[in-house]
């Protein structure tokens, strides 16, 4: 899909929100200026110029570009918008996080590029966005603005409250992380720190950056954009952390499904309706753990391995935090999880050979640890996923496909499927 035709399309986004009246979240992604030029480029900026400036009711928007540079200064702010920290820095931007700013990355994004303008927490109204503008247009600093306009004594006095948790989402479709994960009360309260990922090359990238500048929380949650947390998950949660950290020594790692220590399936979900509830007792010590949902501890500095793009990256982390002498676990707290992926048939050649580049990496790097299992896989020996793939997974044309997304960085093969789950013996 050209760029155009995803900027038109996230525009339509945008404005379906506004006119349901019920807009949580407005998104402006700058690479969609990337290779736009003359009058087509004009269109759509100033067409989300329009679009953001019709936004005054609601708090919350979502912003964020990619090496754009001073192209797109003018449209990336809102009045009432609270938005990603950046050179602000320090407790600034710390106190930013704290607050409950939502904010988006995009691949390629350089966190200390100098034409980056970091986000700040703006007062409501549209004549002090317009000034905010052109103060902008000026070349003054964020920090200038700040305290010309009185924010910056506001800001100092913004409690720095700690927060048990903080999530971080990669997202390939506005639409079902709209319906989905944002719908969940404990992220549309906003008393988490979310961070949106759109289109990042591999789920590390995502959860390395959060995980890097992790601004106090407990734990850091990952989360597919197709999950919903029922009323009451975090509370939940929380208790379910409690008890496990009570039971298991040096816990770093959580899941909501996976595999115990004896090999058996463990685990609490709802997958496309359907309950899955294994009868082992929870909490238990996990050797692997299904990527839908994975909390770490950030204390831990534990991160996931950029070698793998999609796949087998929760079972990896597993394996390399009971490595460096830290526990894993599943945990009784039962979320949905509404994926659009097949757990059979036909699939493309890109999802293929994604699938089997991640294996190959994690059956090389682990071939000491074989025969191992994870949600979706019994793995004896290198080769064994490749294999079960080309078995059970044909590859067809992209046109006999019309319904099928690629497994990205928030899909894959399904591995909350229960016993009849891919299983390679």
């Amino acid at each position: 899909m050209q760029w155009h035709q995803v900027a038109r399309k996230q525009a339509q986004f945008v404005e379906r929100q506004i006119e349901r009246g019920a807009l949580g979240l407005a998104i402006l992604i700058g690479r969609l200026y990337t290779g736009i030029g003359g009058q087509q480029f004009g269109r759509i900026r100033q067409r989300c110029r329009q679009l953001l400036q019709m936004i005054g009711k609601e708090p919350v928007v979502i912003v964020q570009e990619e090496q754009v540079g001073a192209v797109c200064r003018g449209e990336r702010r809102v009045g009432g918008a609270t938005a990603m920290q950046g050179s602000v820095g320090g407790q600034q931007a710390q106190r930013m996080r704290a607050a409950g700013c939502w904010h988006v990355r995009m691949p390629g994004q350089r966190r200390h590029d100098q034409n980056f303008d970091p986000g700040v927490t703006l007062p409501r109204g549209a004549a002090h966005t317009a000034e905010y503008f052109r103060h902008r247009s000026d070349g003054g600093s964020t920090i200038d603005h700040l305290k010309r306009c009185g924010k910056m004594a506001e800001m100092q006095k913004m409690p720095m409250v700690p927060r048990p948790l903080a999530f971080v989402v990669c997202a390939s479709d506005p639409e079902v992380l709209q319906q989905r994960l944002l719908a969940s009360e404990c992220l549309k309260s906003r008393r988490y720190r979310l961070a949106v990922h759109f289109d990042s090359p591999s789920a590390a990238r995502a959860f390395n950056e959060e995980m890097d500048h992790s601004s106090g929380e407990g734990w850091l949650v990952w989360v597919h954009q197709d999950v919903f947390l029922p009323d009451g998950w975090d509370r939940r949660f929380l208790a379910a952390l409690a008890q496990a950290e009570r039971v298991i020594p040096k816990l770093a790692v959580v899941g909501v499904y996976g595999i115990d220590l004896q090999g058996r399936r463990a685990g609490h979900v709802l997958d496309r309706g359907r309950i899955l509830r294994e009868p082992q007792a929870l909490p238990c010590e996990a050797a692997s753990l299904d990527e839908v949902l994975v909390a770490v501890r950030t204390d831990s500095r534990l991160i996931l391995d950029p070698a793998l793009r999609y796949h087998f990256y929760a079972t990896d982390l597993v394996l390399a935090a009971r490595q460096g002498g830290w526990a894993a676990a599943v945990v009784d707290c039962c979320c949905e999880h509404w994926s659009d992926t097949p757990t059979s048939g036909p699939v493309t050649r890109e999802f293929a050979d994604r699938l089997i580049a991640d294996a190959r990496i994690f059956e090389t790097k682990w071939r000491h640890h074989l025969p191992l299992a994870t949600p979706c896989f019994h793995i004896s020996k290198p080769g064994d996923v490749e294999r079960f793939v080309q078995a059970h997974f044909p590859v067809a044309p992209d046109a006999r496909l019309p319904d099928v997304h690629l497994a990205g960085p928030s899909k894959g093969i399904s591995c909350t499927g229960g016993p009849e789950a891919l299983h390679q013996e």
